[in-house]
């Protein structure tokens, strides 16, 4: 398997936080839209997750390759946290009283 040079990451012009995350997964997906075109998946894993690279691929790729797909555990009917907490949304942020359906990380 050849692994190519990792191409140096601009950093993106926001204050590190919390609140910040969607612009961080934003410019993984933009980075990795530009840099690593040519791959057959892109997997997304939180640095506490431990993963077994080799099974997971095995068991997702002959069904799922080269299909627009994504796997996770899904969070359905959940609602923003309006009081103080490291998952507090705003009103301004968020004013629908639901999220839709998403996947966790």
């Amino acid at each position: 398997m050849h692994f190519p040079s990792i191409p140096l990451c601009r950093q993106g012009n926001f204050l590190e936080d919390y609140h910040n995350l969607t612009y961080k997964h934003a410019m993984g997906l933009r980075w990795a839209a530009q840099f690593c075109a040519h791959a057959q998946m892109l997997i997304k894993i939180d640095d506490d997750i431990v993963a077994n690279l080799p099974r997971l691929i095995m068991e997702i790729a002959p069904p799922l390759l080269n299909k627009e797909n994504m796997l996770g555990a899904v969070y359905a009917g959940t609602k923003p946290i309006r009081e103080a907490s490291k998952w507090q949304v705003s009103l301004q942020d968020w004013p629908s009283p639901g999220y839709p359906n998403y996947l966790s990380g």
